[in-house]
């Protein structure tokens, strides 16, 4: 048994030679050719939803990559590319395939690449064509989950296929936000066509017919089938399935069908022309087994080559190719954590985001406060400073008492005003210059509430995110007016009882109930904002339940300042949709408002 799972372990390997889409000759001796980039290999998990699958001899089998990154270190601020090499038997190492030397070329000039060892390489005659996607969507993942939110994917030879097959097949959007893609674009180098069509396949001549009855009746019979386990003695075997003994072939009968039968989806030409996204191919005009594809979305054309200055060459066009997408490597953030004391000595943990090149004299330090229920961690907070970042703006997210949902129920707009205080204070310390406060959601009223109550002149604009409506107004709609008063009598006996901590409604304790609700609480914020004068913007969401367009044009008619507005029909509460947008209109007002540049 031990020696048919060799037997088609080799065959397979055999086979593929003339799968590659380059040729091993470019291999030469010697290190790396950018010995600045640094280099680690990282184990991913492909399995197919639901099954897990067991290595031999027990476990789990885990796929190999290859992580390339900037000698500087990482940039999950950027794009990363994700690239599958050629198929059986290449390897992700090899310096003729996409996955080493356009890795390697593309980290050296700011990119995260992962090069995948996906099964396509190594189990390639007991995996199922459609089953080859999982590696690539775990990789995906895994940088998602590291920071990185733009992708594209480079693909060589049999890999192409995969690619296609993953694009055609899974949604591939965002975590962070479902109605955006993942992969912005897709390079694929020598790409295969339809495997049956491959020229070395010997599969369109008179035989390719006994051959596809003969699969059949293999798996009819049960032999044939792929195994759910690789462990020897778990395969067919000549002695028990003709098809076995027949010859040389790359797979189970079922393998055989699912890659090469008349029904097999591993056909380029067809998982390419339901894909819209921006495609370069490069092909190597001696190279038979592939040809040029039609897709949905824009194509590009280049020369791939077999000699390291083609390879050379390769890797500046790919580059230049997706910096034409927008997917240039992005200018490097610094991030650190930033302490402040309160008055009572309680420590408040905030974010520090810095152009790569440090704080740019004469543009203002931008404060950004998240909203309610959240932190500085888990909030927009986060994308929105290191985006601004990136725009050439020093932006601090500041730690305050009310963060989080226990927050919220125990600090109060006092204390909070107090905190955004000490914040200032830090950011004048730090020599940062004048601040421009933002807020998302309620961080909108906290700041207008600060504002109201000091006038600080050290603040000399400001930004609201989905800004919070008028909250005692808004319950009181919610209700009957005998029930919001009997509400704000019962809540407002609790906490002059000394219970604020312990009577609710609902989610909020009666001292958030009263700080927030009552109807003289300071979170009436039409009223708020008329009590300074300050320069504003305002960006709102069509699909933001909370921000109805008549609020919109109240909150614009009160402000006192000039307020430039800004409204995304397509903006939910969050802005996650609108991103870059976002980012890019608020630097866009700074830059007009304050300039510094």
């Amino acid at each position: 048994m031990i020696k048919s799972v060799i037997r088609l372990i080799c065959a397979a390997l055999a086979f593929a030679t003339g799968l590659i889409g380059m040729s091993a000759s470019a291999q030469s001796a010697g290190q790396s050719a950018h010995q600045g980039v640094h280099i680690e290999v990282i184990q991913l998990i492909g399995d197919p939803p639901g099954n897990i699958r067991e290595a031999p001899g027990g476990g789990r089998i885990l796929v190999p990559a290859v992580l390339y990154t900037p000698a500087a270190g990482a940039n999950p601020h950027g794009p990363a590319i994700v690239m599958l090499d050629g198929g059986p038997g290449a390897h992700t190492l090899d310096s003729d395939q996409v996955t080493r030397f356009a890795a390697e070329s593309l980290a050296a000039r700011g990119y995260t690449v992962l090069s995948l060892y996906g099964y396509q390489e190594r189990s390639f005659p007991l995996i199922r064509f459609a089953d080859n996607i999982w590696p690539v969507d775990s990789a995906l993942t895994w940088l998602e989950n590291a920071g990185y939110e733009k992708f594209a994917v480079a693909a060589q030879g049999y890999g192409a296929l995969v690619a296609a097959q993953y694009l055609a097949s899974r949604p591939d959007t965002l975590l962070d936000n479902g109605a955006e893609r993942r992969v912005k674009a897709l390079i694929l180098v020598n790409p295969l066509a339809n495997l049956r069509a491959f020229p070395r396949a010997g599969l369109d001549g008179a035989g390719y017919a006994a051959k596809v009855a003969a699969a059949r009746a293999s798996v009819a019979s049960g032999r044939g089938l792929i195994p759910d386990h690789i462990e020897p003695g778990a395969h067919g075997s000549a002695e028990t399935d003709p098809w076995v003994a027949a010859g040389p072939f790359v797979a189970p009968a079922e393998g055989f069908l699912d890659y090469w039968g008349p029904e097999a989806e591993a056909r380029n030409t067809a998982l390419l022309a339901g894909i819209a996204l921006p495609t370069l191919t490069l092909l190597d005009p001696a190279d038979a087994s592939t040809r040029r594809f039609q897709s949905r979305g824009p194509m590009e054309f280049g020369t791939a080559g077999r000699s390291p200055g083609d390879h050379a060459a390769m890797a500046t066009t790919i580059a230049d190719f997706l910096g034409r997408q927008g997917l240039a490597p992005a200018p490097r953030v610094e991030t650190s954590v930033l302490d402040v004391a309160t008055g009572g000595g309680r420590v408040l943990p905030g974010m520090l985001y810095t152009p790569a090149g440090g704080p740019v004299a004469g543009r203002p330090v931008v404060m950004l406060l998240f909203g309610r229920s959240t932190d500085t961690l888990q909030s927009s907070t986060h994308w929105m400073g290191w985006r601004l970042a990136q725009l050439g703006y020093t932006v601090i997210s500041p730690g305050l008492r009310i963060g989080g949902a226990a927050g919220f129920e125990s600090s109060s707009l006092a204390e909070t005003a107090e905190d955004i205080g000490h914040w200032v204070d830090k950011a004048q310390a730090l020599g940062l210059g004048p601040v421009v406060l933002g807020g998302h959601s309620n961080g909108g009223i906290w700041l207008s509430n600060y504002l109201s109550l000091t006038h600080d002149r050290r603040v000399i604009g400001t930004i609201f995110y989905a800004p919070t409506r008028d909250s005692p107004g808004y319950i009181a709609k919610e209700q009957t007016p005998q029930a919001y008063a009997a509400d704000v009598a019962r809540m407002r006996a609790a906490v002059r009882e000394g219970r604020g901590m312990e009577a609710t409604i609902g989610l909020l304790t009666a001292h958030a109930y009263m700080d927030n609700n009552a109807p003289d609480a300071r979170t009436i914020h039409t009223q708020r904002v008329r009590e300074y004068n300050l320069p504003g913007l305002m960006i709102t969401g069509g699909r933001d339940p909370l921000m109805s367009t008549d609020f919109v044009e109240e909150f614009a008619h009160a402000y006192r300042g000039p307020l430039t507005q800004q409204r995304y029909d397509n903006g939910t509460h969050g802005l996650r949709e609108n991103k870059d947008r976002a980012m890019a209109d608020t630097a866009a007002w700074l830059r007009a408002t304050f300039g510094g540049w």
